[in-house]
């Protein structure tokens, strides 16, 4: 086997370690976007869970229907206040 073999071996182990390196790096990032995302749905329905809970809505009262009205009334208005904003900036309306 000589010197060439233990090369090759050694060769093949760091090879691996790379390899699982990136795994760990993938798996890593799978996991960050996962919270992301998470945190991203938290937000949009915070308005309605909210509501629900100081309501006292529970989930056999329908609190999916309650919450669902009040997340699109909140982001609506959100959504037209941001568009009122925006379009007072247009050099049109100056």
């Amino acid at each position: 086997m000589g010197l060439c073999g233990g090369g090759e071996k050694k060769a093949r182990q760091r090879t691996g370690t790379v390899q699982a390196l990136a795994a760990l790096r993938l798996k890593n990032k799978r996991v960050t976007m996962r919270a992301i995302l998470d945190t991203l749905i938290w937000l949009l329905l915070l308005p309605g869970d909210w509501v629900s809970d100081r309501l006292g809505v529970s989930k056999e009262e329908n609190r999916d229907l309650v919450r669902m009205l009040i997340n699109g009334f909140f982001w609506i208005t959100i959504a037209i206040i941001g568009l009122a904003i925006w379009t007072s900036t247009l050099p049109i309306y100056e």
